[in-house]
């Protein structure tokens, strides 16, 4: 029995086209964290800087003096034309748009959208399989967001382990973005 499985994991990791397909839309072999999605979705924002990930940005003595401040410190830069930086903006606006019939918008709640929150965001949903069940509960829910759009502050990313799909997470981005947005 064990033959058997050897010879299936065997094959599995021969490359084949297919998974060229499948791993440029995130699927198969394709492994990320949240963090390194942020970092990325931090580039897209602007046009090409890719920072190190921190945790914090200060430390702070019980009496309220500033001990350390962390500087942003640059990881790599994406070199692209501005034009390449412009399409995937607006495609990522595109998709939380709904005058634009965007595929994320009908997540937002009607609030959201006619409070205007979603017309600052950009974003994108997904939906990561996690094995070869076609169990949809299965599903890895994905959504990442920058914010406002036209001057970015600060990117988003909401991963839901068994969140069926990708516009499950629309409910904690409505959330989290209304509240840096009200902030500000």
């Amino acid at each position: 029995n064990w033959h058997s499985q050897i010879s299936s994991l065997l094959v599995e990791l021969q490359w084949k086209p297919t998974l060229t397909i499948r791993a440029g839309i995130g699927q198969g072999v394709s492994l990320v964290t949240p963090v390194a999605v942020a970092r990325y979705v931090a580039a897209i924002a602007n046009k090409g800087t890719v920072y190190d990930a921190h945790i914090v940005d200060r430390i702070v003595d019980p009496a309220g003096s500033v001990v350390r401040v962390v500087e942003p410190s640059v990881y790599s830069q994406i070199d692209a034309p501005d034009s390449y930086w412009d399409a995937i903006q607006q495609g990522l606006v595109g998709v939380v748009s709904p005058e634009d019939g965007g595929t994320a918008a009908e997540a937002f709640s009607p609030e959201f959208i006619a409070a205007g929150y979603s017309s600052k965001l950009a974003g994108k949903t997904g939906t990561a399989q996690t094995g070869e069940n076609t169990v949809d509960i299965e599903n890895t829910s994905w959504f990442v967001t920058y914010l406002p759009k036209d001057e970015p502050e600060i990117a988003v990313v909401v991963c839901v382990p068994n969140g069926y799909s990708g516009s499950s997470s629309a409910a904690a981005i409505e959330v989290i973005s209304k509240y840096y947005l009200d902030l500000k």
